[in-house]
């Protein structure tokens, strides 16, 4: 099975089936403008696929970042509750999201990717950064 490093600072527990996502300058903007680590996205991404952790680091650490990463996770559900309360976001902003996260679920799959120049790339990020920069009322 091929491997691809999520990143050049991690660990040898930062490695990712090539056929699990296409890891590209897309996934990259987006986990460097949210609250998650490429560590912590890797394994969330492990524990969906395969819920006995991930061999290459000890059940205790695998476990911690488990731990914290259902604490973020609860904390932006509650963020988006608070945030759609106050009218901060509206229900079609959250519509939005749910067509981009499909969308981007396609994209991140090799196989299904058609997005796979330098200036396609940029293009996405750009309109991705733009309508998420539009979708805040505040």
């Amino acid at each position: 099975m091929t491997m691809l490093l999520l990143s050049s600072d991690t660990d040898l527990y930062s490695y990712m089936p090539t056929d699990e996502m296409n890891f590209n300058d897309i996934y990259r903007d987006i986990v460097a403008n949210s609250l998650f680590t490429e560590r912590q996205m890797y394994i969330i991404s492990r524990h969906l696929i395969d819920r006995n952790g991930v061999r290459s680091i000890s059940r205790g650490a695998y476990y911690r970042q488990i731990k914290q990463c259902r604490h973020k996770i609860t904390s932006i559900l509650y963020s988006i509750l608070l945030l759609q309360s106050v009218g901060a976001i509206d229900n079609k902003t959250l519509s939005v999201l749910q067509t981009l996260a499909e969308r981007l679920s396609v994209i991140f799959r090799k196989e299904e990717s058609d997005v796979t120049d330098i200036r396609r790339t940029e293009s996405v990020i750009f309109a991705l950064k733009t309508t998420l920069n539009k979708m805040c009322n505040v």
